[in-house]
């Protein structure tokens, strides 16, 4: 998040799942999924095989023998190429489906996907289990069992996809890095952008800065399961460095109540507090990064003990007559004081402020300072 006018956004799971299970011969059934729509193999059992077994681990294009593939569901180690490609190269082979099996750098990520051939992805437990039942049973067989779509609360969801980006940031430490987490892999983004049009349209006033902050500043932290939103592959709770201010939600970003704004000239203040050889920084006064009116900030205790870092907040609530108070929830080793500890906001004040600052428009402004000890 070097640049801090671009959204960071953490990928992460919906409240949906593709299941499609692995049925072993020995009855053992192991939940995977997949998008694929094609005719079902049925309830007899082919043989199975390990790719390692019929010439590459990965189910590398061109690796696979014909002669161990023809008619069998191969089991297919993830990595190295596409998930979909590997289902192509089994078919190619002759292969009449495929389990895609996570090793240990994906963990229990499953992602679901439209694939060529009948074929289903399984976590890595799952995946053990399955390599073991080939290594050891003389003729293992298998199935696969595709149900559909299935809406619910089993798994919970969100969850933060084992593949999203993380911080920190390591050039500019002090903005925290990722901003916010989206539905989808490489959809969140877009899910991201999409919100943002749709705010511009109903907000056509608002500065990117502003839509930024409302998507950022309303987001949930806790699951439809009503617990605390965790990391998919470690099943661990997270911190700010996966999953930034947590999960958008876009009925409540409509109504943010408090905004943080940033105009261009604060953008290139930003720019000057890294690097002042670059440009003419005369005129731009920020001392540091972390004083750019982010939503978010990290705090960098290097020799000094105290860091202070100053705030500009806007009222674009619908009630102009509304008080909001600070509430902590500071980590143990650090004190953290926010003065006011509350902000009045009335009809009066904004009507004095459009009056006498046009540029700020109808919401009205308040310095809120933050000190870390």
């Amino acid at each position: 998040n070097v640049a801090a006018w671009i959204f960071n956004v953490a990928a992460s799971t919906i409240d949906r799942e593709f299941p499609a299970d692995v049925i072993l011969g020995d009855s053992r059934i192991f939940g995977g999924v997949s998008l694929y729509t094609g005719d079902p193999l049925g309830n007899a059992k082919l043989q199975l095989s390990y790719s390692t077994d019929c010439g590459s681990q990965l189910c590398y294009p061109g690796k696979l023998d014909p002669s161990k593939v023809s008619g069998k569901i191969v089991l297919c180690d993830r990595g190295g190429d596409a998930k979909v490609e590997k289902g192509s190269v089994v078919k190619q082979a002759g292969g009449a489906g495929m389990v895609l099996a996570n090793l240990a750098d994906s963990g229990e990520e499953l992602v679901a996907d439209a694939h060529l051939l009948p074929a289903t992805m399984v976590g890595q437990k799952a995946g053990d289990k399955i390599r073991d039942y080939i290594k050891y049973v003389p003729s293992p067989t298998v199935t696969i069992t595709f149900k559909g779509t299935v809406i619910g609360k089993s798994p919970s969801a969100p969850h933060i996809a084992a593949f999203s980006d993380r911080g920190p940031n390591y050039v500019t430490p002090e903005i925290l890095k990722l901003d916010v987490t989206a539905p989808g892999d490489i959809k969140s983004c877009a899910h991201v952008s999409g919100l943002a049009a749709l705010f511009r349209k109903a907000y056509p006033k608002w500065t990117t800065a502003t839509i930024k902050s409302a998507l950022m500043t309303t987001a949930y932290s806790i699951d439809n399961s009503g617990k605390t939103i965790t990391d998919l592959a470690t099943g661990q709770e997270l911190n700010p460095f996966v999953r930034g201010l947590v999960h958008m939600d876009p009925n409540r970003a409509l109504h943010p109540g408090l905004v943080y704004d940033i105009e261009s000239s604060d953008y290139i203040g930003f720019l000057c507090s890294i690097d002042t050889s670059s440009m003419n920084c005369s005129e731009y006064s920020l001392a540091s990064p972390g004083d750019l009116n982010y939503p978010s900030f990290s705090v960098v205790f290097t020799s000094e003990s105290i860091v202070k870092y100053k705030c500009v907040v806007k009222n674009v609530g619908r009630n102009a007559n509304v008080v909001y108070k600070v509430k902590l929830n500071a980590p143990s080793s650090v004190e953290v004081k926010v003065t006011p500890s509350k902000l009045s906001f009335s009809e009066e004040k904004r009507k004095f402020v459009k009056e006498k600052n046009s540029s700020i428009g109808e919401q009205q402004r308040i310095d809120w300072k933050c000190l870390m000890f």
